[in-house]
């Protein structure tokens, strides 16, 4: 005996929420950081799924989870900082050797 799949739909709107949250930090961090900083976008998913279980499940986690949470965004924001103060990576075009006179 299976329980009903009331919840189904409230799943897949999580499910929706979270992973378009998760598409639109992807490129943020990559259009604003360098791999270091792109290397975030796990702990940033993480966290994005905590809230979104939270607000659209109603699931409860325990105060070790949220600091685990508050981490991670003061993670994030110490990297957006620092990388801000030293500037972004810029961009270096490698010729082949075949191009070099």
């Amino acid at each position: 005996a299976f329980a009903p799949l009331v919840g189904v739909p409230l799943v897949i709107v999580g499910q929706i929420a979270s992973a378009s949250a998760m598409f639109a930090f992807f490129f943020r961090l990559q259009a604003v950081g360098g791999p270091v900083y792109l290397s975030q976008i796990g702990y940033v998913a993480a966290a994005v799924g905590l809230f979104a279980g939270t607000i659209l499940l109603g699931e409860h986690y325990q105060l070790l989870t949220w600091l685990g949470a508050a981490i991670i965004t003061a993670g994030v924001f110490i990297t957006t900082k620092a990388q801000s103060q030293t500037g972004a990576p810029v961009p270096v075009r490698i010729e082949p050797a075949s191009s070099r006179s």
